[in-house]
């Protein structure tokens, strides 16, 4: 069975935070695994389902709202990224960097609201649906990030 919180459900304080284990990708790093927790049971992972409007066009206005899905989408994997490092980052003494990788992040989106817009242009108002799902945080000795996966939703 696949969950998904949808994005305006999402809650920060419903985050859990694993014990630090060895990265067996990078040398000295650890991982954290992320768990979410709510009424509905608890969820290893934090997959959430992003929905993105769009509104009708035609041709000359495509490039314009395939841009505004994507400036929309990387707004809120952004506040979804943030939100999971704030809680990682709650009573840990480090002064390690965080970002939020933007450029292979807008890669991702790019790809994903492509595909979207080849399975079907927006005739008619359209809702995406995006799926970002994040499994943990890695550290190293200066910085630290998220691991996600990010796909077009074509089925519901």
């Amino acid at each position: 069975m696949q969950v998904a919180i949808p994005f305006q459900n999402f809650e920060s304080k419903n985050i859990y935070i694993s014990q630090r284990t060895e990265n067996t990708v990078v040398a000295g790093g650890g991982f954290y695994r992320v768990m979410y927790c709510g009424r509905e049971g608890t969820v290893l992972g934090i997959p959430v389902l992003i929905s993105v409007d769009v509104p009708a066009t035609d041709s000359s206005g495509l490039q314009s709202s395939y841009e505004n899905a994507c400036d929309n989408t990387l707004d809120k994997i952004t506040f979804l990224m943030n939100s999971i490092y704030e809680v990682w980052k709650h009573g840990r003494d480090n002064e390690k960097t965080f970002s939020v990788g933007r450029a292979s992040c807008v890669n991702l989106i790019k790809q994903a609201v492509q595909k979207a817009f080849d399975v079907k242009l927006p005739k008619n108002n359209i809702q995406y649906n995006f799926l970002f799902k994040c499994s943990g945080v890695y550290d190293t000795h200066s910085e630290a990030g998220i691991t996600y996966r990010f796909s077009f939703v074509n089925h519901q």
